[in-house]
Protein backbone atom coordinates (compact mmCIF):
# COMPACT_ATOMS: atom_id res chain seq x y z
CA UNK A 1 0.00 0.00 0.00
CA UNK A 2 2.82 2.56 1.34
CA UNK A 3 4.70 2.04 -2.08
CA UNK A 4 1.63 2.12 -4.67
CA UNK A 5 0.67 5.70 -2.82
CA UNK A 6 4.81 6.35 -3.09
CA UNK A 7 4.65 5.79 -6.99
CA UNK A 8 1.39 7.75 -7.18
CA UNK A 9 3.60 10.49 -5.77
CA UNK A 10 6.36 10.20 -8.17
CA UNK A 11 4.30 9.96 -11.60
CA UNK A 12 1.52 12.77 -10.76
CA UNK A 13 4.07 15.12 -8.78
CA UNK A 14 7.88 14.12 -8.74
CA UNK A 15 8.27 17.77 -6.57
CA UNK A 16 5.98 15.99 -4.29
CA UNK A 17 8.00 12.97 -4.43
CA UNK A 18 11.52 14.42 -3.92
CA UNK A 19 10.22 16.16 -0.70
CA UNK A 20 9.22 12.74 0.98
CA UNK A 21 11.77 10.64 2.68
CA UNK A 22 13.40 8.45 0.62
CA UNK A 23 17.18 8.53 1.32
CA UNK A 24 19.10 4.96 1.67
CA UNK A 25 22.65 4.92 2.96
CA UNK A 26 24.47 3.29 0.04
CA UNK A 27 28.11 3.91 2.07
CA UNK A 28 28.75 4.92 5.27
CA UNK A 29 32.67 5.72 5.91
CA UNK A 30 33.50 5.09 9.42
CA UNK A 31 34.77 8.47 9.78
CA UNK A 32 38.50 7.65 10.53
CA UNK A 33 41.12 9.98 8.46
CA UNK A 34 45.05 10.36 8.67
CA UNK A 35 46.21 13.54 9.83
CA UNK A 36 49.66 14.07 7.60
CA UNK A 37 51.64 16.32 10.02
CA UNK A 38 51.51 13.50 12.51
CA UNK A 39 50.43 10.31 11.40
CA UNK A 40 47.89 10.01 14.01
CA UNK A 41 43.84 9.45 13.39
CA UNK A 42 41.31 12.23 12.72
CA UNK A 43 37.97 10.86 14.20
CA UNK A 44 34.85 13.23 12.32
CA UNK A 45 31.39 12.25 14.27
CA UNK A 46 28.76 11.46 11.22
CA UNK A 47 28.00 15.56 11.00
CA UNK A 48 31.40 16.39 9.93
CA UNK A 49 31.61 13.93 7.24
CA UNK A 50 31.12 15.18 3.69
CA UNK A 51 27.42 13.47 2.70
CA UNK A 52 27.18 12.93 -0.84
CA UNK A 53 23.72 13.02 -2.38
CA UNK A 54 23.05 10.36 -5.82
CA UNK A 55 19.96 11.58 -7.54
CA UNK A 56 18.14 9.49 -9.85
CA UNK A 57 17.28 11.26 -13.05
CA UNK A 58 15.49 9.71 -15.63
CA UNK A 59 14.89 6.60 -13.86
CA UNK A 60 11.31 5.00 -14.40
CA UNK A 61 10.17 3.03 -11.88
CA UNK A 62 10.83 0.01 -14.17
CA UNK A 63 14.30 1.10 -14.76
CA UNK A 64 14.23 1.41 -10.72
CA UNK A 65 12.87 -1.54 -10.26
CA UNK A 66 15.50 -3.46 -12.58
CA UNK A 67 18.13 -2.49 -10.67
CA UNK A 68 19.65 -0.01 -12.61
CA UNK A 69 20.12 3.18 -10.19
CA UNK A 70 21.83 1.10 -7.76
CA UNK A 71 24.34 -0.51 -10.04
CA UNK A 72 24.64 3.48 -11.39
CA UNK A 73 25.32 4.11 -8.04
CA UNK A 74 28.14 1.46 -7.26
CA UNK A 75 29.64 2.34 -10.56
CA UNK A 76 29.82 6.05 -9.06
CA UNK A 77 31.94 4.78 -6.26
CA UNK A 78 34.10 2.19 -8.46
CA UNK A 79 34.54 5.46 -10.98
CA UNK A 80 35.26 8.12 -7.89
CA UNK A 81 37.00 5.96 -5.59
CA UNK A 82 39.71 4.90 -8.08
CA UNK A 83 41.02 8.33 -7.92
CA UNK A 84 43.19 9.94 -5.22
CA UNK A 85 43.07 11.32 -2.74
CA UNK A 86 39.24 10.36 -2.68
CA UNK A 87 40.60 6.79 -2.57
CA UNK A 88 42.72 7.67 0.58
CA UNK A 89 39.89 10.01 2.27
CA UNK A 90 36.94 7.92 1.65
CA UNK A 91 36.31 7.16 5.01
CA UNK A 92 34.90 10.93 5.84
CA UNK A 93 32.73 10.37 3.27
CA UNK A 94 28.99 8.76 3.26
CA UNK A 95 27.27 8.59 0.15
CA UNK A 96 23.38 8.11 -0.15
CA UNK A 97 21.09 7.80 -3.08
CA UNK A 98 17.71 8.79 -3.77
CA UNK A 99 15.82 6.59 -5.94
CA UNK A 100 13.02 8.37 -7.26
CA UNK A 101 11.26 7.67 -10.14
CA UNK A 102 10.27 9.71 -13.39
CA UNK A 103 7.25 9.09 -15.39
CA UNK A 104 9.68 9.14 -18.38
CA UNK A 105 12.77 8.71 -19.52
CA UNK A 106 14.65 12.01 -20.47
CA UNK A 107 14.43 13.33 -23.95
CA UNK A 108 15.61 16.84 -25.49
CA UNK A 109 14.30 19.74 -23.73
CA UNK A 110 12.26 19.31 -20.43
CA UNK A 111 10.82 16.02 -19.74
CA UNK A 112 8.09 14.47 -17.03
CA UNK A 113 11.38 13.36 -15.27
CA UNK A 114 12.02 13.81 -11.35
CA UNK A 115 14.63 16.51 -11.64
CA UNK A 116 13.31 18.84 -15.11
CA UNK A 117 17.08 18.72 -16.11
CA UNK A 118 16.40 20.23 -18.97
CA UNK A 119 18.79 18.21 -22.32
CA UNK A 120 20.21 19.40 -25.45
CA UNK A 121 18.31 18.61 -28.76
CA UNK A 122 20.54 15.72 -29.47
CA UNK A 123 19.96 14.25 -26.27
CA UNK A 124 23.51 13.98 -25.63
CA UNK A 125 24.22 16.50 -22.85
CA UNK A 126 22.33 19.41 -20.81
CA UNK A 127 20.92 21.99 -22.41
CA UNK A 128 23.64 24.87 -21.12
CA UNK A 129 21.56 27.73 -22.31
CA UNK A 130 18.19 26.44 -20.51
CA UNK A 131 19.89 25.49 -17.19
CA UNK A 132 19.79 27.81 -14.26
CA UNK A 133 21.32 27.96 -10.79
CA UNK A 134 17.92 29.12 -9.67
CA UNK A 135 15.51 27.18 -12.34
CA UNK A 136 13.60 24.58 -11.14
CA UNK A 137 15.74 21.76 -11.07
CA UNK A 138 17.44 23.40 -8.50
CA UNK A 139 14.49 23.98 -6.53
CA UNK A 140 13.74 20.05 -7.03
CA UNK A 141 17.53 19.05 -6.08
CA UNK A 142 16.98 21.23 -2.66
CA UNK A 143 13.91 19.66 -1.82
CA UNK A 144 15.36 16.96 -1.72
CA UNK A 145 18.59 17.66 -0.14
CA UNK A 146 16.28 19.23 2.79
CA UNK A 147 14.76 15.30 3.08
CA UNK A 148 18.25 14.14 3.56
CA UNK A 149 19.41 12.72 6.97
CA UNK A 150 22.64 15.12 7.14
CA UNK A 151 21.02 18.27 5.36
CA UNK A 152 23.53 21.08 4.27
CA UNK A 153 24.81 22.82 7.84
CA UNK A 154 27.52 24.25 7.40
CA UNK A 155 28.57 26.31 4.45
CA UNK A 156 31.59 28.06 3.21
CA UNK A 157 32.16 32.10 3.60
CA UNK A 158 30.92 34.59 0.68
CA UNK A 159 33.33 35.08 -2.05
CA UNK A 160 35.44 33.14 -4.87
CA UNK A 161 34.88 29.56 -6.18
CA UNK A 162 33.50 28.29 -2.67
CA UNK A 163 30.86 31.00 -1.94
CA UNK A 164 28.68 30.10 0.43
CA UNK A 165 28.50 26.59 -0.93
CA UNK A 166 27.68 23.92 1.16
CA UNK A 167 30.91 22.22 2.95
CA UNK A 168 28.98 19.24 4.47
CA UNK A 169 26.92 18.21 1.06
CA UNK A 170 27.94 17.59 -2.22
CA UNK A 171 24.95 16.44 -4.83
CA UNK A 172 25.60 14.19 -7.55
CA UNK A 173 22.99 13.59 -10.27
CA UNK A 174 23.29 10.19 -12.15
CA UNK A 175 21.14 10.30 -15.23
CA UNK A 176 19.83 7.47 -17.41
CA UNK A 177 20.69 7.45 -21.05
CA UNK A 178 17.88 5.29 -22.67
CA UNK A 179 20.51 4.32 -25.58
CA UNK A 180 23.13 2.96 -22.85
CA UNK A 181 20.38 1.50 -20.57
CA UNK A 182 22.62 3.12 -17.55
CA UNK A 183 24.17 6.29 -16.69
CA UNK A 184 25.01 8.42 -19.22
CA UNK A 185 24.61 12.18 -20.56
CA UNK A 186 27.63 14.31 -21.11
CA UNK A 187 27.90 15.89 -17.99
CA UNK A 188 28.24 19.56 -16.22
CA UNK A 189 28.83 20.90 -12.47
CA UNK A 190 27.88 24.38 -11.07
CA UNK A 191 26.44 25.57 -8.03
CA UNK A 192 22.67 25.44 -7.60
CA UNK A 193 20.83 28.09 -5.29
CA UNK A 194 18.67 27.34 -2.43
CA UNK A 195 14.97 28.88 -3.47
CA UNK A 196 13.70 29.63 0.05
CA UNK A 197 17.76 31.15 1.47
CA UNK A 198 18.87 32.54 -1.93
CA UNK A 199 22.51 33.20 0.13
CA UNK A 200 22.81 29.08 0.68
CA UNK A 201 24.58 27.49 -2.64
CA UNK A 202 25.60 23.27 -2.69
CA UNK A 203 27.45 22.21 -5.34
CA UNK A 204 25.80 19.57 -8.22
CA UNK A 205 27.88 17.35 -10.39
CA UNK A 206 25.37 16.07 -13.34
CA UNK A 207 25.78 13.51 -15.71
CA UNK A 208 28.55 11.19 -17.10
CA UNK A 209 32.27 11.15 -16.42
CA UNK A 210 31.53 10.76 -13.39
CA UNK A 211 34.69 11.41 -11.37
CA UNK A 212 35.52 13.81 -13.56
CA UNK A 213 32.22 16.11 -12.57
CA UNK A 214 32.29 15.31 -9.45
CA UNK A 215 35.59 17.10 -8.61
CA UNK A 216 34.15 20.20 -10.29
CA UNK A 217 31.73 20.14 -7.58
CA UNK A 218 34.03 18.41 -4.54
CA UNK A 219 37.00 20.52 -5.26
CA UNK A 220 36.02 23.20 -7.09
CA UNK A 221 38.23 22.82 -10.07
CA UNK A 222 38.41 23.76 -13.41
CA UNK A 223 38.15 21.94 -16.66
CA UNK A 224 41.78 22.09 -18.13
CA UNK A 225 41.23 21.70 -21.87
CA UNK A 226 41.66 24.02 -24.52
CA UNK A 227 38.56 25.82 -25.61
CA UNK A 228 39.38 28.61 -28.23
CA UNK A 229 35.87 29.86 -28.02
CA UNK A 230 35.55 31.40 -24.52
CA UNK A 231 38.78 33.02 -23.33
CA UNK A 232 40.76 32.69 -20.80
CA UNK A 233 39.36 30.62 -17.44
CA UNK A 234 40.49 30.91 -14.08
CA UNK A 235 41.56 33.60 -11.51
CA UNK A 236 44.46 35.76 -12.25
CA UNK A 237 47.45 34.27 -10.56
CA UNK A 238 47.02 33.90 -6.87
CA UNK A 239 50.18 34.54 -4.26
CA UNK A 240 50.84 32.53 -1.21
CA UNK A 241 48.43 33.25 1.73
CA UNK A 242 45.04 34.02 -0.56
CA UNK A 243 42.43 32.69 0.16
CA UNK A 244 41.48 29.25 -0.65
CA UNK A 245 37.99 30.63 -2.36
CA UNK A 246 40.34 32.35 -5.27
CA UNK A 247 42.28 29.06 -5.35
CA UNK A 248 42.58 28.06 -9.53
CA UNK A 249 44.03 24.90 -11.44
CA UNK A 250 43.79 27.35 -14.94
CA UNK A 251 45.25 30.74 -14.86
CA UNK A 252 45.96 33.67 -16.99
CA UNK A 253 49.43 33.87 -16.36
CA UNK A 254 52.12 31.70 -17.05
CA UNK A 255 54.74 33.81 -14.99
CA UNK A 256 56.70 31.21 -12.75
CA UNK A 257 56.80 33.24 -8.87
CA UNK A 258 53.28 33.27 -9.39
CA UNK A 259 51.95 29.78 -10.57
CA UNK A 260 49.52 28.30 -7.42
CA UNK A 261 51.46 25.87 -8.09
CA UNK A 262 55.05 27.10 -8.11
CA UNK A 263 55.81 24.62 -5.18
CA UNK A 264 55.76 21.93 -7.53
CA UNK A 265 57.58 22.95 -10.10
CA UNK A 266 61.50 20.75 -10.78
CA UNK A 267 63.77 21.58 -8.47
CA UNK A 268 61.85 22.29 -4.78
CA UNK A 269 61.47 20.09 -1.99
CA UNK A 270 58.36 18.23 -2.85
CA UNK A 271 59.83 17.76 -6.58
CA UNK A 272 63.43 17.96 -6.67
CA UNK A 273 64.05 16.40 -9.83
CA UNK A 274 61.30 15.86 -11.77
CA UNK A 275 61.67 17.42 -14.87
CA UNK A 276 59.51 17.79 -18.04
CA UNK A 277 55.91 17.33 -16.24
CA UNK A 278 54.73 20.21 -14.04
CA UNK A 279 55.11 23.80 -16.19
CA UNK A 280 51.93 26.06 -17.97
CA UNK A 281 50.66 24.16 -20.43
CA UNK A 282 48.33 26.22 -22.66
CA UNK A 283 48.27 29.35 -24.15
CA UNK A 284 47.70 33.03 -23.68
CA UNK A 285 44.35 33.41 -24.97
CA UNK A 286 42.84 29.87 -22.77
CA UNK A 287 44.76 29.98 -19.96
CA UNK A 288 47.49 27.59 -18.16
CA UNK A 289 47.20 24.59 -16.54
CA UNK A 290 50.02 22.58 -14.20
CA UNK A 291 50.41 19.32 -16.18
CA UNK A 292 49.53 18.61 -20.12
CA UNK A 293 46.99 15.29 -19.16
CA UNK A 294 44.84 15.38 -15.66
CA UNK A 295 41.46 14.01 -14.88
CA UNK A 296 40.21 17.25 -15.56
CA UNK A 297 41.63 17.63 -19.04
CA UNK A 298 39.61 16.14 -21.72
CA UNK A 299 39.41 16.86 -25.75
CA UNK A 300 37.03 19.92 -26.49
CA UNK A 301 39.67 22.25 -28.73
CA UNK A 302 43.10 20.25 -27.32
CA UNK A 303 43.51 19.24 -30.77
CA UNK A 304 43.61 22.51 -32.65
CA UNK A 305 46.55 23.50 -29.95
CA UNK A 306 48.47 20.38 -29.43
CA UNK A 307 47.62 18.29 -32.33
CA UNK A 308 46.85 14.14 -32.14
CA UNK A 309 43.21 13.55 -31.00
CA UNK A 310 43.09 16.00 -28.61
CA UNK A 311 42.27 13.45 -25.90
CA UNK A 312 44.35 14.93 -22.88
CA UNK A 313 42.36 13.08 -19.92
CA UNK A 314 43.80 10.96 -17.30
CA UNK A 315 40.80 9.03 -16.12
CA UNK A 316 42.11 7.64 -12.89
CA UNK A 317 44.71 10.34 -12.22
CA UNK A 318 44.56 14.04 -10.92
CA UNK A 319 47.73 16.12 -11.44
CA UNK A 320 49.91 16.53 -8.53
CA UNK A 321 47.83 20.03 -8.22
CA UNK A 322 44.74 19.28 -8.49
CA UNK A 323 45.23 16.13 -6.07
CA UNK A 324 46.57 18.55 -3.41
CA UNK A 325 43.82 21.11 -3.95
CA UNK A 326 41.32 17.97 -3.26
CA UNK A 327 42.63 16.84 -0.24
CA UNK A 328 42.73 20.68 0.70
CA UNK A 329 38.64 20.70 0.35
CA UNK A 330 38.58 17.38 2.51
CA UNK A 331 40.15 18.97 5.28
CA UNK A 332 37.74 22.35 4.72
CA UNK A 333 34.71 20.38 3.93
CA UNK A 334 35.15 18.27 7.28
CA UNK A 335 36.10 21.15 9.56
CA UNK A 336 39.85 19.74 9.94
CA UNK A 337 40.36 23.22 8.45
CA UNK A 338 37.35 25.59 9.89
CA UNK A 339 38.33 29.11 9.32
CA UNK A 340 38.08 28.79 5.19
CA UNK A 341 39.75 32.36 5.22
CA UNK A 342 43.02 30.97 6.43
CA UNK A 343 43.23 27.59 5.77
CA UNK A 344 45.03 27.69 2.51
CA UNK A 345 47.31 29.78 4.66
CA UNK A 346 47.35 27.05 7.73
CA UNK A 347 47.74 24.29 4.92
CA UNK A 348 51.00 25.86 2.97
CA UNK A 349 52.18 26.25 6.51
CA UNK A 350 51.39 23.19 8.35
CA UNK A 351 50.29 20.56 5.92
CA UNK A 352 51.78 20.69 2.13
CA UNK A 353 54.88 19.35 2.86
CA UNK A 354 54.17 16.13 5.20
CA UNK A 355 51.22 15.80 2.84
CA UNK A 356 53.92 14.99 -0.06
CA UNK A 357 55.93 13.78 1.86
CA UNK A 358 53.59 10.81 3.16
CA UNK A 359 51.87 10.53 -0.09
CA UNK A 360 53.87 11.26 -2.35
CA UNK A 361 54.71 13.39 -5.55
CA UNK A 362 53.32 11.62 -8.12
CA UNK A 363 55.37 10.87 -11.74
CA UNK A 364 53.76 9.58 -14.08
CA UNK A 365 55.44 6.27 -16.26
CA UNK A 366 56.13 8.09 -19.21
CA UNK A 367 57.76 12.22 -18.93
CA UNK A 368 57.47 14.05 -21.11
CA UNK A 369 54.19 13.37 -21.56
CA UNK A 370 52.68 12.47 -25.03
CA UNK A 371 49.84 12.99 -27.26
CA UNK A 372 48.10 10.38 -28.88
CA UNK A 373 49.85 11.24 -31.74
CA UNK A 374 53.20 10.26 -30.03
CA UNK A 375 54.91 13.67 -29.55
CA UNK A 376 56.55 14.70 -26.29
CA UNK A 377 55.35 17.98 -24.82
CA UNK A 378 56.68 20.20 -22.47
CA UNK A 379 56.10 23.54 -21.83
CA UNK A 380 58.25 26.02 -18.92
CA UNK A 381 56.56 28.24 -17.13
CA UNK A 382 58.18 32.19 -17.38
CA UNK A 383 61.51 33.49 -15.68
CA UNK A 384 62.08 36.37 -15.26
CA UNK A 385 63.33 37.80 -17.89
CA UNK A 386 60.31 35.91 -19.95
CA UNK A 387 61.47 33.66 -22.59
CA UNK A 388 58.63 32.38 -25.43
CA UNK A 389 57.02 29.25 -25.15
CA UNK A 390 56.38 27.63 -28.13
CA UNK A 391 54.20 24.81 -29.81
CA UNK A 392 55.87 22.08 -30.71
Amino acid sequence: MLRSLCLALVLLCPAAALAAPGWVAHFTGNGTIEDPRTGAAIELPLERRVHVALLAEGYTQADLDAGRFDRDAERWMAEVLAVEPYATYRQALVVWKLPVASAERIRAGVGNTALRLPVRADRRGVDMEAIRADGETAARIWAALRRLPHAPARFFPPGGRTSRLAKDVVAHVLVLDPRKGQRGLSGVALPMIDPERRGRRVAVAIGHDLAHEFSHAFARLQDEYMEDCCGPRGAEPVAGGSSSAQLANVVKGNACETLPWRHLLAGGAINPSGEGLVGAFGFGEVGYHPELKCLLNGAHDNRAFYGGDGWLRTPTRLCNFCREVTALRFFERTGVLEDSTRSLQIWEREFRAPFFARYGFDVPGEVPQRTSDGRAWFQACEQAPAAAVTRR
